[in-house]
């Protein structure tokens, strides 16, 4: 359950461009995916019930594709059932400048509950610095559901789904507003006003 919940709210939240699937010798299988934040999914344009082709991307949204989402999980075949074993939902960019470390670190603490923020520095190359954004998902789910627990059919389905939504919506959003902050360059108050008009946190998950 846990697995086919979790894949089937990703490809309803994301936009996925890629998957490829792996499976070692010991049965182990590797699911990966290249995908985009959904602000980006192309728009269909219809006329009197015909398609034309997609809608433009709007300019101010094209900055968005700076920001690669990578989702990867790893599950186990047991008889007619798909067992998860970890999952990873990440995103990239690059960090042109320390000029907006403080209101990053805003975002971050805000949106702590359900996101991990890393900022990595090459050694060699210290003025090339990128941002790493990871959902907490998985270490919500080990938290929660330990594996002497009668299973995860003791879980209500409704339960996990809101779960897994909030934790994607969450995802979604940081994104968004990150690149708020360092491509349009919006200022802490803007970004204030929008956080308390989004859902960011699932203390009433």
């Amino acid at each position: 359950m846990l697995y086919s919940t979790i894949i089937k709210q990703f490809k309803k939240q994301f936009y996925i461009l890629f998957q490829e699937t792996f499976t070692n010798e010991s049965g182990m299988v590797i699911e990966r995916y290249v995908a985009k934040h959904p602000l980006l999914k192309p728009e269909l344009i219809v006329v009197n019930d015909q398609v034309h082709g997609f809608k433009k991307i709007k300019t101010r949204l094209k900055s968005l594709e700076e920001y690669p989402i990578y989702f990867e999980c790893e599950y186990q075949k047991e008889d007619d059932e798909l067992i998860l074993e970890t999952l990873e939902l990440y995103a990239e960019a690059q960090l042109d400048s320390d000029r907006r470390i403080r209101d990053i670190k805003y975002l971050a603490n805000t949106y702590s509950s359900t996101i991990n923020v890393d900022i990595v520095q090459q050694i060699n190359k210290p003025e090339h610095q990128s941002i790493v954004i990871s959902s907490r998902l998985n270490d919500e789910l080990l938290e929660r559901f330990s594996s002497d627990d009668e299973g995860m059919d003791a879980i209500q389905e409704q339960d996990l789904i809101l779960l897994i939504e909030v934790s994607f919506l969450s995802f979604i959003n940081f994104i968004k507003l990150l690149d708020d902050v360092l491509v349009k360059g919006k200022s802490l108050d803007a970004i204030n006003h929008i956080l308390r008009n989004i859902p960011r946190e699932k203390d009433d998950v």
